[in-house]
């Protein structure tokens, strides 16, 4: 893929980032690329400085934001083979939080804990709408310890379904 650099918005004509993940500053007479670093998290990261105020920002989001449309206005951006490391825009995706996670446990990535609704003992870690409109009717008067046996979910999930 050939490397191509944008503005990073809100600092164009200082910084530029690239479809591969890298960042140059432009605030001197020759460009410069800056050097990235790891956050606790392991993503990397670099520091933007405007008008004397410095901001870290994660390099992934920088990418996703010069160069992957956002049109559903998704918060957060997935590194889709799992590698925090590989910043390249055919390597990222917006998702939602919840996308995010799922992402993390299906792909193990993340490991759950005990009882989590993403354990690999449950085929789906979310309830159907049938099921859901189930448990929101329940004529039957079930309890929500039964329901939730019945559905192979957490009592928390059931009372979460009810309220909403």
């Amino acid at each position: 893929m050939k490397e191509v650099f944008k503005d990073i918005p809100n600092y164009e004509g200082i910084y530029q980032v690239s479809n591969l993940g890298r960042v140059k500053s432009f605030k001197k007479d020759k460009p410069k690329n800056l050097k990235q670093s790891e956050n606790t998290h392991g993503y990397y990261k670099v520091g933007l400085c405007k008008n004397g105020k410095q901001e870290t920002l994660k390099v992934h989001r920088l990418v996703a934001i010069a160069f992957i449309k956002n049109t559903k206005n998704k918060k957060c951006v997935n590194h889709i083979d799992g590698d925090k490391k590989n910043n390249s825009v055919n390597n990222l995706e917006w998702c939602t939080y919840s996308e995010n996670t799922y992402h993390a446990y299906k792909n193990n990535l993340k490991k759950p804990r005990k009882g989590n609704q993403y354990t690999e003992n449950k085929k789906n870690w979310k309830l159907s709408k049938k099921d859901k409109k189930f448990i929101i009717n329940n004529k039957n008067n079930f309890t929500q310890r039964e329901l939730a046996k019945k559905f192979n979910v957490s009592q928390s999930a059931i009372s979460r379904t009810q309220k909403n």
